[in-house]
């Protein structure tokens, strides 16, 4: 319970009745933690009644890792998928050896430069601008910020469609700027013009070939693509019929590359009408359709054998042209949410799991695929009609990932307290994927640091303080509503 005083004399004579720790000297305000749960509110009423200004009862509140994008509010779809637990463990960015994950979006065209896009945009190093020149000797003259399949430059027909697209997966989070993508410190590779199936065949070729050559050369040319992003295909089609198409997502797979792609957006059985690439059969391949706020599937297509997940399409709000912003429906807009998920688990500090992605890259793709749908949420309404039955939870997927390389789950513990002049390094175990806190309290009582974490995921599971005490003992507590566990030491600073 949470007291505030009118005046320090009411605080003492309280001392001598309960356990007093004070949260804010300068409000005079204090916690109260050896209460009876039997009689709470007449402990509440008898503290009203004798000189405290302010009784409410302390609260649990849930650790958020928000960006600072003005339009996060109309983004609903986070919350439901997770994402904000998700960025608690990461938001994109390096891996273990220092790669960023590369996210090909393959579309019509894009705005390339739209203010919440461009700082995510991949860049071909290798490549000089404009100089009429195939630099990197990949076939392709100026593919420097991607590649126009048709014009075989990186000149992007402008399309809200694409720009859209990528928004959702990769706009730059927390910069102060319009929306948080799914991953906020992506490498987004553009591929503009694909327009047939032809288009569709020479991406692949082409994002193969760049992926193949940086695994031949240890990463010193081509690029480290993890994901493919497609939100289009064919509709009343069948794979027997493309088998081209098909064994590109094969192509793609044996270098490391998982493809994501859109489902068609008729409310229609897949068995019954096909769909392309919806009936290919390929491992690399994951399908997605639809579903809205109240997790029911919207205006797309469905069946058990052909579509392996859900994500929100509705109402999605993501980039338009000239830095401006609107929304997008469809599976066009579930399918990126599913591939930003994908690339954050490219990122997350995973020993076991880096060294598969170096090892093995084509086994790391499918690990990617498994963890998505293994750990998803269940959801009625798919059970049935996808293979997985579940809508996209990102950070589900993360725990998913874990078992490969999580810390070994133990009873809570602090394992171990150590400080230097500028840092307190706590290290705990925990047997449970869940919300606790950490309390730093001195000799007298006072709280002196408090926060509420998530127990990390991948790595070591510590905790930063910042030395700034002066020397003496300290007790540091970490608890949930289950458990407690305390640990003392002594700080000479």
């Amino acid at each position: 319970m949470i007291v505030k005083f009118l005046d320090k004399s009411s605080s003492f004579r309280l001392q001598q009745k309960w356990s007093l720790q004070t949260i804010s000297e300068s409000l005079n305000t204090h916690l109260i933690t050896n209460l009876n749960e039997d009689n709470l509110e007449e402990i509440k009423e008898n503290l009203e009644s004798s000189g405290s200004l302010y009784v409410t009862y302390d609260h649990y509140v849930t650790p958020r890792l928000e960006p600072n994008d003005p339009r996060l509010g109309e983004q609903w779809s986070l919350n439901q998928i997770s994402a904000f637990k998700a960025w608690s463990q990461t938001t994109g960015g390096e891996d273990l050896g220092g790669r960023i994950p590369v996210i090909a979006v393959v579309d019509d065209g894009f705005d390339s430069s739209h203010e919440d896009l461009v700082p995510n945009l991949y860049i071909n190093q290798k490549e000089i601008p404009e100089n009429g020149i195939d630099d990197d000797n990949n076939g392709y003259v100026d593919d420097y910020q991607g590649l126009n399949i048709i014009s075989g430059n990186d000149v992007h027909e402008r399309s809200f469609h694409g720009t859209a697209v990528a928004g959702i997966l990769g706009a730059k989070g927390d910069n102060g700027i319009g929306i948080a993508g799914m991953n906020w410190k992506s490498k987004i590779l553009l591929i503009s013009g694909v327009e047939t199936k032809s288009g569709v065949i020479r991406s692949a070729d082409y994002l193969y070939n760049l992926r193949k050559r940086y695994n031949d050369t240890n990463g010193n040319e081509g690029a480290y693509i993890v994901v493919n992003n497609y939100s289009g295909g064919l509709d009343d089609e069948w794979a027997e019929d493309h088998p081209i198409w098909c064994q590109s997502y094969d192509l793609m797979g044996s270098v490391g590359i998982l493809s994501i792609n859109a489902t068609t957006n008729r409310d229609i059985n897949i068995e019954n009408n096909g769909d392309m690439p919806s009936t290919c059969n390929s491992r690399y391949l994951l399908m997605v359709n639809s579903t809205d706020p109240n997790d029911q599937r919207f205006r797309s297509g469905y069946n058990f054998e052909y579509i392996d997940i859900g994500a929100p399409g509705v109402a999605i709000v993501s980039l338009a042209l000239g830095d401006r912003y609107r929304a997008i429906e469809g599976t066009s807009a579930a399918t990126p949410f599913v591939a930003g998920a994908a690339s954050l688990l490219y990122s997350v500090q995973c020993e076991t799991f880096y060294n598969l992605t170096l090892s093995d890259p084509a086994a790391a793709a499918l690990t990617v695929k498994e963890a998505i749908m293994k750990g998803s949420d269940p959801i009625q309404e798919l059970i049935g009609t996808t293979s997985s039955g579940t809508r996209l939870n990102t950070f589900g997927a993360m725990i998913q990932l874990s078992s490969l390389c999580g810390p070994e789950a133990k009873p809570l513990s602090i394992s171990n307290i150590s400080y230097n002049q500028q840092t307190i390094k706590v290290s705990y175990t925990a047997d449970e994927i869940k919300v606790y806190t950490m309390d730093m309290i001195d000799r007298a009582g006072k709280t002196v640091f408090s926060s509420r974490f998530y127990a990390e995921l991948f790595g070591e599971r510590e905790i930063d303080i910042p030395n700034y005490l002066p020397t003496g003992i300290y007790f540091v507590r970490i608890y949930n509503s289950d458990e407690i566990v305390t640990k003392a030491i002594l700080v000479k600073n």
